[in-house]
């Protein structure tokens, strides 16, 4: 495991981690896992499933949460709006890495691209990360990613 910290960005094995709201001794990999700094150097903590929703939990401070929701925040910012709530791209509940969370109003997580529109999504992935690397910016990146590939919908 490679630790790097340049320029204010930790890293793990070079994906970028961020610092979870509200816990700061906790981190949210890019890839969807989960870090701790609690105790001795950065480990990384698995998570449990919640076998009546079929989401991820994870245990913070002796509190479980839906990890979904607890990595949205870290990646994409607090909730525009305290009616939405977390969408997952790829509809699969257990996969939260950065870009497959979104924020978006109730009642509107089923709109996902069409087919045609996951077919750009793929493409857009790497195009995505190199960008990422470049310039440092996933977060201003991936709002313009949700824009572009979310149907047209204003999620602001």
């Amino acid at each position: 495991m490679k630790i790097t910290n340049d320029n204010n960005e930790l890293r793990v094995d070079g994906l970028l981690m961020y610092q979870i709201p509200d816990h700061p001794d906790y981190y949210a990999r890019v890839d969807g896992t989960l870090w701790s700094t609690k105790g001795k150097g950065l480990k990384q903590l698995k998570m449990g499933l919640n076998p009546n929703t079929g989401y991820n939990i994870i245990k913070l401070d002796n509190k479980s949460y839906n990890a979904h929701a607890i990595f949205c925040r870290a990646f994409h910012g607090e909730k525009p709006h305290k009616d939405w709530e977390v969408a997952h791209w790829n509809s699969v509940k257990t996969d939260q890495s950065a870009l497959n969370l979104r924020w978006t109003s109730k009642g509107r997580k089923s709109d996902l691209p069409s087919s045609e529109g996951f077919f750009h999504l793929s493409n857009a992935i790497d195009d995505i990360f190199s960008y990422q690397e470049l310039h440092g910016n996933l977060k201003g990146r991936l709002k313009g990613f949700i824009n572009k590939y979310s149907n047209g919908y204003d999620h602001e």
